[in-house]
C-alpha cells in the first residue's frame, strides 16, 4: 500500500497549483473542492507541517486560504489511520458546504 506521504511527495513534486487546477476544472466541483480540502488535511496533520509554508504552497485563493487556517484547527493526531479518517472527514465537510451552498472555489474553465 503506498503512504499517504508519498503520494502527497509526488503531489508536491509535480506542483500543488497543477492538482489544484485540475481539481477546479472537475465536472463535480464540490468534489474537487472536497478532494483540495482533504489533501490540505493530509498535509497539514504530517508531523512538522508549518502553517507558513503551507499559506504559500496553497496560494493566494481566499477559500484555499481558508482551508489552511481550518486545517490547522484540526487535533494533533498521532495514528495514521486517525489522520486518514480526519482528513477526510475534513473534506466531507468542504464538498458537504459546496452542495449546499455552491463552490468557494472560484471554476476555471478547461481552456485556462
Amino acid at each position: 500500500m503506498i503512504r499517504v506521504s508519498k503520494i502527497l511527495a509526488v503531489i508536491t513534486a509535480l506542483g500543488i497549483p497543477a492538482f489544484v487546477a485540475a481539481e477546479t476544472t472537475a465536472k463535480n466541483p464540490c468534489e474537487g473542492e472536497g478532494n483540495v480540502a482533504k489533501l490540505i488535511a493530509q498535509t497539514r496533520l504530517m508531523p512538522g507541517a508549518d502553517i507558513n509554508d503551507m499559506i504559500a504552497r496553497f496560494g493566494e485563493e481566499p477559500a484555499f486560504r481558508e482551508m489552511v487556517l481550518q486545517a490547522f484547527e484540526l487535533p494533533l493526531i498521532t495514528t495514521e489511520p486517525a489522520r486518514t479518517r480526519l482528513a477526510e472527514e475534513f473534506g466531507n465537510s468542504w464538498s458537504l458546504n459546496c452542495y449546499r451552498n455552491g463552490p468557494t472555489i472560484p471554476l476555471k474553465s478547461s481552456s485556462e
